[in-house]
């Protein structure tokens, strides 16, 4: 049962659910109209029959039709009925109706029908005269009887009516318009005799429903610096259109540098194939369809980084000198990352074309770790080993340098190269925050000890027969661990083995800090699943991972840097899937807490080890589908509810197997919009309107916000009057819900949550994440606060992770008269206020003053 578009109910005949094909759903509308109906009974064993009730608020149950209900085949029977119907929008929730119209209101753009009027004199004596007058017609405005028409100006604002058809009066608002006005009728009746008058006027209150809008973008160039203003409708504003591009494509010119490790430990077979694969790429640029700008660059110590060779318009006649500069690559020296990037950003920034609209391409080639970095002029660090000092400036140096490098594509050659070290220097994928340790502390070796303090679920009765969580002792090698083993079993498909590790501290001094652990797993298959979490003493998650699969050497797990002081636990969780093969196990070693802390956006890598694999790196860098730049957009939703994304809607996620569809190959992640309108044309057979399009992102708006989705530009979002729901996505945004109860997500990045004066409401953040610079400025929302009455403004109620604030400075100690609310929440529960002290009084101080997460005038 389908109504409006959204699924209400279903069931089968014998299966779960079904009850022998009894079944029940509830539909709440969100507007007045009539809403669409769809019953679909799929035929089992003969043609069947169907039977259905209604029941509206709890009255009486009756049948479904037309004696019952308003219930009609089509919209024709409809306007039959003489009522004037909306064409098919949908709500605030994404649900497809018809709005009804009587006189004097009307959808933007339509005719819309006034009251029948009517005038006739008292005296009847013949010796007076009858007239009369529309008046306060706004600039514009078109009335009309069907034969009369005046088009009201901004000079001349009413029309004598006299001769006109009363009872066929239309008035058509301008194209755009939306809202309400009052139109003044007069009769004046005149005494022919001696002019005397006498008159009477009606006010004819008129409103223009405002459309319920889909924009993408502004203009042409969907994905550019907009500034995008919606209407009064609920409307749907996405600030980017989205989209892939094969990165080398016909007609657009490139400059590409070609940044290759020559330290000593690339001589001999590394070097030897680096130089093949580097020969072969640059003959397949040739001929390209636009030019290209090329750059042989050398990296290692800080004395050897140079450029080796450059071209204007790579041509097959420069082959043969890029060829040699190749050949005459020599190993040498250290790894100064730092060194190589700022050497290939000064030749994109002064010798490569950058003034004609060419695209930067940076191909970052490298068999090993940053031994060195630069401390001004000088090189610094070991030259033989990564420590936290090199590996940190490395990263600061490459986002630092990063606008200039373009896309870069970092490739690994041979296994001497960390990838946990590498997936820093890409910036070609969605840029998911990682984190690497350094200068661990060991809080459980196994090596030594039990499991009393630890909290072991899922190992006790008959369904768990053969789950256990041990202590394994190899007798003496050092090399002892803890073993999580799970049984399938199933009558319990579902029942797991948990391990939850003791509370382990963190002191305001070690805030910042992060943990970590090393896994491998043992008889463990695609079903079967290994899920760790980092709680805190709240039983908040601080960060999260999953494994699937066979993992036969043990690999280290670094978690998010924790924030604030506190206690915090390990959650170790297995679930064996599979039904024969013996049980799952996890075996977990080295559960560390990391003082120095590397995190940053990365991006997945290439780790390459013969000239095949080389070859297809060098090539997929070089026509691979990447997701187009988006801009920094200034989006302003107006009245209504609206719905605000800052950047292009994440359709990578698409539902095409649930609806028997197969994704087209020519739409990668990253496609955007064009992604949807290809899966709603599949689905439904035609390509989709506007209207579809709109519903779709309505009804399902939480689907195209992804999580950890870092691409996106740094955006401005205003929700204005109405409950809107703000999506800023990647950048660091400014929303401002404006007036309503509004739901606001930042996203990723530094996120500014805006309240200004005026937006009262009861509002939640979603995803408030202190660590990544998210802050609430209340600024303009308060006024005449300080630091001897910021409690008759500000409090906090920790139960509900709630903000309560009073505008004009009355709040009481419970703060239930507040008039306006911010519930914080992240990932899904309620963040953690009592962390940041043990009274409302105490934690506002903090978070105004100590954190400054909450910004007024005063601090």
């Amino acid at each position: 049962m389908v109504v409006g578009g959204s699924h209400v109910a279903s069931a089968t005949w014998g299966g779960s659910g079904g009850t022998n094909g009894n079944f029940s759903g509830t539909f709440i509308p969100s507007s007045s109209g009539y809403y669409t109906l769809a019953i679909y009974q799929h035929n089992q064993a003969g043609a069947g029959n169907l039977d259905v009730n209604v029941q509206v608020n709890g009255g009486p149950v009756t049948n479904l039709a037309t004696a019952n209900i308003g219930l009609y085949k089509n919209p024709s029977d409809v306007l039959g009925d003489g009522v004037r119907l909306s064409d098919l929008t949908y709500d605030i929730s994404g649900n497809a109706y018809y709005q009804s119209y009587g006189y004097n209101e009307g959808a933007q753009g339509s005719t819309i029908p006034l009251s029948r009027l009517s005038a006739d004199l008292v005296d009847r004596d013949g010796s007076e005269a009858l007239s009369l007058e529309v008046s306060n017609i706004p600039a514009g405005m078109r009335l009309s009887d069907g034969t009369h028409t005046f088009t009201a100006s901004g000079e001349v604002s009413k029309v004598d009516v006299s001769q006109w058809d009363l009872s066929k009066l239309t008035v058509t608002p301008p194209p755009g318009y939306s809202g309400q006005f009052e139109l003044t009728v007069s009769a004046t009746a005149t005494e022919a005799s001696n002019a005397d008058e006498a008159s009477t006027t009606l006010t004819l209150p008129v409103t223009v429903h405002p459309d319920n809008a889909l924009q993408i973008g502004n203009g042409a160039n969907s994905n550019g610096n907009d500034n995008i203003v919606g209407g009064n409708g609920n409307d749907v504003l996405l600030g980017d259109e989205g989209g892939t591009l094969v990165i080398t494509q016909p007609g657009i010119s490139y400059n590409i540098a070609l940044l290759v490790d020559t330290s000593g430990s690339m001589e001999g077979n590394l070097m030897t194939l680096t130089k093949a694969a580097l020969k072969s790429f640059a003959a397949s640029l040739v001929g390209h369809d636009g030019v290209i700008n090329i750059a042989l660059i050398g990296f290692a110590g800080l004395s050897q980084t140079n450029v080796k060779i450059s071209f204007a318009d790579l041509q097959s006649g420069n082959l043969t000198a890029l060829n040699n500069a190749i050949d005459n690559l020599q190993a040498t020296g250290g790894t100064n990352y730092e060194a190589g990037f700022k050497t290939a950003a000064n030749w994109f920034d002064t010798h490569a074309d950058a003034t004609s609209g060419y695209q930067n391409l940076t191909y970052f080639l490298t068999d090993g770790d940053p031994t060195y970095y630069l401390n001004g002029s000088n090189e610094a660090g070991t030259g033989n080993s990564t420590s936290y000092e090199t590996l940190q400036e490395s990263v600061a140096a490459f986002n630092q340098y990063s606008a200039s490098l373009g896309k870069v594509h970092a490739i690994g050659i041979g296994s001497g190269v960390s990838e946990q070290y590498l997936q820093f220097f890409d910036n070609t994928g969605a840029g998911v925050d990682a984190t690497v340790g350094f200068n661990p502390t060991t809080l459980y070796n196994f090596n030594s000890g039990g499991l009393s303090n630890w909290g072991i679920e899922g190992t006790s009765g008959s369904a768990n027969s053969g789950s256990a969580v041990e202590r394994v002792n190899n007798f003496g090698s050092n090399n002892d661990y803890l073993c999580i083993r799970d049984n399938y079993h199933a009558s319990s498909p579902e029942a797991s083995t948990k391990a939850t590790t003791p509370g382990m501290s963190v002191t305001a001094a070690q805030n910042g800090d992060a943990f970590g652990f090393s896994f491998r797993t043992s008889n463990f298959g695609d079903a079967d699943t290994f899920t760790w979490k980092l709680v805190n003493n709240s039983g908040q998650i601080i960060d999260q991972g999953t494994h699937s699969g066979e993992l036969t050497s043990f690999t280290a797990v670094t978690t998010k840097p924790v924030v604030g002081a506190g206690t915090y636990r390990f959650i170790f969780e297995v679930l064996d899937g599979s039904s024969g093969g013996g049980n799952a196990e996890i075996q977990i070693d080295d559960i560390v807490r990391y003082q120095d802390v590397v995190a940053a956006p990365a991006s997945d890598v290439d780790i390459v080890t013969n000239a095949n694999q080389f070859a297809a790196a060098l090539q997929g860098g070089s026509t691979a589908l990447d997701p187009v730049a988006v801009g920094h957009d200034v989006i302003a939703g107006g009245s209504g509810h609206d719905i605000i994304f800052g950047d292009v809607i994440n359709t990578d996620e698409l539902p095409w197997a649930e609806n028997n569809l197969i994704k087209p190959d020519n739409l990668p992640n990253g496609s955007g919009v064009t992604a949807l309108e290809k899966f709603l044309e599949m689905k439904n057979g035609v390509a989709p309107t506007d209207a579809d399009l709109y519903g779709y992102i309505r009804a399902n708006h939480e689907q195209f916000n992804v999580a950890g989705d870092t691409r996106g530009g740094n955006d401005t979002l205003n929700g204005g009057a109405g409950n809107d729901i703000l999506y800023g996505q990647g950048g660091n945004d400014i929303l401002i819900g404006g007036a309503g109860d509004d739901i606001l997500y930042g996203g990723t990045g530094a996120d500014t949550f805006v309240w200004q004066k005026g937006d009262i409401g009861h509002d939640v953040i979603k995803d408030f994440n202190a660590s990544e610079g998210d802050r609430i400025d209340l600024r303009d929302l308060l006024q005449g606060e300080n630091d001897g009455n910021i409690l008759n403004y500000l409090r906090v109620d920790t139960a509900t992770s709630t903000l309560q604030i009073s505008t004009t400075g009355v709040l009481n100690e419970s703060g239930s008269n507040a008039d306006v609310t911010i519930k914080l929440e992240n990932g899904g529960s309620a963040v953690n206020l009592s962390s940041y002290g043990s009274t409302s009084a105490d934690i506002i101080n903090a978070l105004v003053g100590q954190h400054d997460l909450i910004k007024i005038d005063h601090n």
